[in-house]
């Protein structure tokens, strides 16, 4: 995003303006959380948005400071369940002559989620809809705390089902993008080596050792790789990896 062009923006799912001139506002974390449970956004921090929608630069008084208490209430599991960021996500900046300060929040993996402010989840997770931060629902904490535990039922291998047990629809769309990349490969290919194929490019690398594999097949894929593709991941990896995703079958 260019400093340069953000007073021109407005408020949305995942842009958010926030006045800093009496510090680091206490809804800044309610937004964090927000971000962090839905698809991640940006938080710009000493812009204040006029009861008419314009934005103007409000500055920040020691935009130094402010860096120093957000990454020490970022590691206090009293204020915020998990820390999402790392030192680049941070930047002090300036906008027309005004120092602001940019937090950029990415998604959190699920297995970090929800992620929820002032130590508890049932009152402190949010979710971000347009341009709100809207406290979950216990439901929703709910759901969200089961897909984030340890073997999630998505994450299961099923070894007792074969390949009749897939949609064929979506094997074929799959095999319609395999195409149109790779016009020599998604055409001539067996069900079982396009889903080969799949699982090496990482769409579904966890459930790898549920497909057949049958003689002749040159997928690198063993039937032990579903221990070591189950563990979760490193939040570094999962940082590297954030506008990615795996396709459900």
């Amino acid at each position: 995003m260019d400093c340069k062009s953000l007073l021109g923006y407005r408020e949305s799912n995942r842009l958010e303006f926030k006045d800093a001139r009496g510090g680091l506002p206490r809804s800044f974390w309610e937004t964090y959380s927000a971000f962090g449970n839905t698809n991640g956004g940006v938080i710009v921090l000493g812009v204040l948005e006029d009861a008419g929608g314009r934005l103007k630069p409000s500055g920040i008084a020691n935009p130094d400071a402010l860096v120093q208490d957000l990454w020490n209430a970022l590691n206090n599991p009293q204020r915020v369940s998990a820390n999402l960021l790392l030192d680049g996500d941070v930047s002090i900046e300036e906008l027309d002559s005004v120092p602001i300060v940019i937090v950029r929040v990415p998604r959190a993996d699920r297995t970090l989620r929800p992620v929820y402010i002032n130590y508890n989840p049932n009152t402190g997770t949010y979710r971000r809809n347009c341009e709100g931060d809207y406290r979950c629902t216990p439901e929703t904490v709910r759901s969200l705390t089961r897909d984030s535990a340890e073997g999630a039922t998505d994450r299961l291998v099923l070894p007792e089902f074969g390949l009749d047990a897939l949609c064929m629809d979506t094997v074929q769309s799959y095999r319609n993008a395999l195409r149109a990349e790779r016009p020599d490969g998604g055409v001539t290919l067996t069900t079982r080596r396009c889903l080969c194929a799949w699982v090496r490019r990482g769409a579904r690398r966890r459930t790898a050792s549920s497909i057949p594999h049958g003689r002749g097949c040159s997928c690198s894929v063993t039937h032990g790789a579903s221990s070591r593709s189950s563990r979760s991941t490193s939040s570094t990896a999962d940082r590297s990896s954030r506008t990615g995703g795996g396709t459900t079958v």
